[in-house]
């Protein structure tokens, strides 16, 4: 008698825990691809999370006696992921800070690549925090619920989780466009600084107001077949200051020379 296959799907908990680690892979590699697949396949899916964890609420008062305050459930993840975003967004404003005083030093280039590096760095361990921050807080949120409830609000989770990996997304491809505009600083022009520095505010706004709710607002990012990012249309809007065809560039990290076009497997 042949034995029927039943999926048994992961956790809550664990799912989220994989989320986390998706987004900092591509913090690693330069590769989104995966994550933006998935953000592609739930927009298209036409899932409202909040409106569908705010009416099992309701079902639930009346079947089970849920308490009406977990209403503000949603809220609460909301700002756990607001909260990742303005940490981000303090991270790369150390690093445009740092980058901005080297207006007041002699022209090196070994030296400022060094310093564009180690701002580099120390950007991508604070966002990698960030993530793991959020995780946490979530699961410590939805841990303490209904058991009935949490699978329905890690989606709500997970929908404003989105927005902040876009975000980390778009902060990463103009901390590269600093690094390669390295000649451009030596030669005294700093516009492409400013660029990316103006690029990160504009999509920390995009997602916070992602993640209240205005998702009618954004564009999905492109799918592959292949799950790698096509360099399309993304659900935030910056800048892309990166220059094309010097090769040289801070390298962040190790001589991992990141900041080259192509990067990323």
């Amino acid at each position: 008698m042949a034995v029927e296959l039943v999926p048994i799907k992961h956790g809550w908990e664990t799912r989220l825990d994989k989320y986390a680690i998706l987004v900092k892979d591509g913090l690693a590699t330069n590769n989104f691809g995966i994550i933006d697949n998935f953000i592609a396949a739930e927009q298209l899916s036409g899932i409202d999370h909040e409106a569908t964890f705010h009416d099992f609420i309701n079902r639930a008062h009346l079947d089970q006696g849920f308490d009406q305050s977990l209403h503000g459930v949603p809220d609460q993840l909301k700002d756990i992921n607001s909260k990742a975003v303005e940490t981000g967004q303090n991270a790369y404003q150390d690093l445009n800070d740092s980058v901005t005083k080297l207006k007041d030093q002699k022209p090196d280039k070994p030296s400022w690549e060094q310093k564009i590096d180690d701002a580099g760095v120390k950007a991508k361990e604070i966002s990698n925090k960030a993530i793991d921050d959020a995780t946490t807080a979530a699961k410590e949120v939805i841990g303490k619920l209904p058991e009935g409830s949490r699978e329905v609000a890690s989606n709500v989770f997970v929908s404003g989780f989105n927005a902040v990996q876009q975000f980390f997304k778009n902060v990463w491809t103009q901390i590269k466009a600093v690094a390669q505009a390295v000649y451009q600083f030596l030669l005294g022009v700093w516009t492409a600084l400013e660029k990316a520095w103006n690029a990160v505010k504009s999509a920390a706004e995009t997602a916070w107001t992602w993640i209240k709710g205005n998702l009618g607002l954004l564009k999905a990012p492109k799918a592959t077949l292949s799950g790698h990012d096509d360099g399309g249309q993304t659900a935030l809007h910056g800048s892309h200051a990166a220059e094309k065809g010097h090769g040289h560039s801070a390298t962040l990290g190790g001589g991992n020379d990141w900041a080259k076009k192509g990067t990323g497997h």
